[in-house]
């Protein structure tokens, strides 16, 4: 019996889903989230349904040491029964929001939940995230002397010879 492991390059297993964000390490975070899609899975504590998005972190709260203006996170999973609710049907749109504990119910914890924010705070949002937008598709600048910033340089060839592709 022929085996199809290949043992030489075993690898761990992938994490399921995109960057991990939790939701207590982002409490009271000026946030913008692009809902993507949503999601459900079985996990050892039960099953749970999810948003999928990508997150960027805009203002941290400053009692908040777990995040940074700029910080982001692709195809990450939202967790909480609220959150679910709150951006289910919303898949292709863009939120501006603070990541907060809800109200809780008798015998339940605070639910999490994208608060609203004042117009002020959307307009800081997204001048920041037209600036970081803007920085990430501006190509870096050509370094000085107009050659390759890694590698060997390019072979010269004299000026009488040609190119292998090109004699005849």
């Amino acid at each position: 019996m022929t085996s199809s492991y290949d043992l030489s390059s075993a690898e761990a297993a992938p994490a399921t889903g995109g960057d991990q964000f939790r939701n207590a390490d982002h409490e009271g975070d000026l946030i913008v989230v692009a809902v993507k899609g949503t999601g459900h899975e079985t996990f050892d504590n039960g099953e749970s349904d999810f948003i999928v998005a990508d997150i960027t972190v805009v203002e941290p709260d400053p009692a908040n040491r777990e995040s940074a203006a700029g910080d982001q996170f692709e195809d990450a999973w939202l967790f909480g029964r609220v959150l679910f609710g709150q951006l289910k049907r919303k898949i292709g749109r863009t939120f501006v929001g603070r990541m907060v504990k809800g109200q809780a119910q008798k015998g339940r914890s605070a639910p999490w939940q994208l608060d609203p924010v004042s117009p002020a705070e959307t307009d800081r949002a997204l001048a920041f995230m037209r600036k970081l937008l803007a920085e990430q598709s501006t190509p870096p600048p050509a370094p000085a002397g107009g050659g390759p910033v890694e590698g060997p340089a390019p072979t010269e060839l004299p000026a009488d010879d040609q190119p292998p592709w090109a004699r005849r």
